[in-house]
C-alpha cells in the first residue's frame, strides 16, 4: 500500500536534480518535503507523479512499479495538486471541481459524481462561489477549488484501499485559517488510510500536522523522521541557513515550534547601489 521511491536519481543536462533519494511513505501518514529553494522538491513530486522519469531508481505504488499502472487506473486512486494549473476557459467552480471524476465517468456525469464534487467543495469552503467563473477568482480562492478538484477524484475509498494524495506547496497562496484546513483536511484523509505526500516551505505547519518530515538539500536526502527528530536547530541552521530557536508547542506539545531570530547565517552578499 506504500509509496516507496529507491535510489532515485535525476539529471537534467549536467546538473543533478535528485541523488540517491530513497524514503517509504505508508497509509494513515502524511509526509511533509522541506528543503530550500533549489534543493528537489517539485522534482520528487513529479516522479512521484512520473512526470520525470529517473535515470536510475524505482518508484512503486503499492505492490506494484509506477511504470505498469495504467493511467486511468491510477488516476481513480491517485490525486495530485501541482504548484500550478492554469486554466482560463470560462469553467464555473463546479465544473473545475467536477473534473476531478473524469476518471470515474464512463459516458456522462452521474448525481453522485455532481455531490462528490460539491462535497469536495464545502470541505475546502468553495461550495459559496461554486456558480462563479474560475478565471474570476482570487489565487487563493483558485487553489481551493483545485484543491476540490483532486480530492473529487479521490473521494470514495476503492475495494483495493488503495489512495493516494500527493500535494506541491498547498499552501502557497492561502490565508492563515485556510493554510490550516488544507492540512487538516489531507490529514482527515490519511486518517482513512491515504498515503499523503505534500511539500511544504513552512516548518512549523509541518511539526504539526506530518507525521514525518523528508528534508532535501542539494538533491539528496538530509533527514527523514518524526519532526521532533529532525526540526533541530543545528539542523535548520546547516540547511536552511537562518538562526532558529526551539521550543515545545504550546497546544501541541510533542512538536517543536520553531521561532526564527532572524540572524541570516549564510555568508554576507554584498549590496552596491549605483547611483
Amino acid at each position: 500500500m506504500s509509496i516507496k521511491a529507491e535510489n532515485v536519481k535525476v539529471e537534467i543536462g549536467r546538473k543533478t536534480l535528485l541523488e540517491d533519494v530513497s524514503f517509504a511513505a505508508n497509509p494513515g501518514e502524511i509526509i511533509a518535503v522541506l528543503g530550500p529553494n533549489g534543493a528537489g522538491k517539485s522534482t520528487l513530486l513529479k516522479v512521484l507523479t512520473g512526470e520525470i522519469k529517473p535515470q536510475k531508481g524505482e518508484i512503486s505504488f503499492g505492490d506494484k512499479n509506477l511504470n505498469d499502472w495504467g493511467f486511468n487506473e491510477l488516476a481513480k486512486i491517485r490525486g495530485v495538486l501541482p504548484q500550478s494549473f492554469a486554466l482560463n476557459f470560462p469553467f464555473t467552480v463546479s465544473e473545475v471541481a467536477l473534473l476531478g471524476r473524469t476518471p470515474h465517468i464512463k459516458y456522462s456525469e452521474s448525481k453522485r459524481d455532481h455531490e462528490i464534487a460539491l462535497s469536495a467543495l464545502k470541505t475546502v469552503e468553495a461550495d459559496a462561489f461554486a456558480d462563479r467563473f474560475y478565471p474570476t477568482l482570487s489565487g487563493g480562492e483558485r487553489q481551493r477549488v483545485q484543491l476540490a478538484r483532486v480530492l473529487a477524484q479521490i473521494w470514495e475509498k476503492p475495494e483495493n484501499d488503495l489512495r493516494y494524495l500527493l500535494l506541491d506547496e498547498p499552501t502557497a497562496s492561502l490565508d492563515l485559517a485556510h493554510q490550516h484546513l488544507t492540512l487538516q483536511t489531507a490529514r482527515n484523509f490519511a486518517g482513512n488510510q491515504t498515503v499523503v505526500i505534500a511539500v511544504l516551505h513552512d516548518l512549523n505547519l509541518a511539526a504539526q500536522y506530518a507525521d514525518k518530515i523528508l528534508i532535501l538539500q542539494n538533491g539528496r536526502k538530509i533527514a527523514f523522521d518524526k519532526p521532533k527528530n529532525v526540526l533541530n536547530s543545528g539542523l535548520i541552521g546547516e540547511v536552511f541557513g537562518i538562526e532558529v530557536y526551539i521550543t515545545k508547542h504550546a497546544k501541541f506539545y510533542d512538536v517543536p515550534l520553531i521561532v526564527p531570530i532572524g540572524s541570516y547565517a549564510r555568508k554576507e552578499i554584498a549590496m552596491s547601489v549605483k547611483v
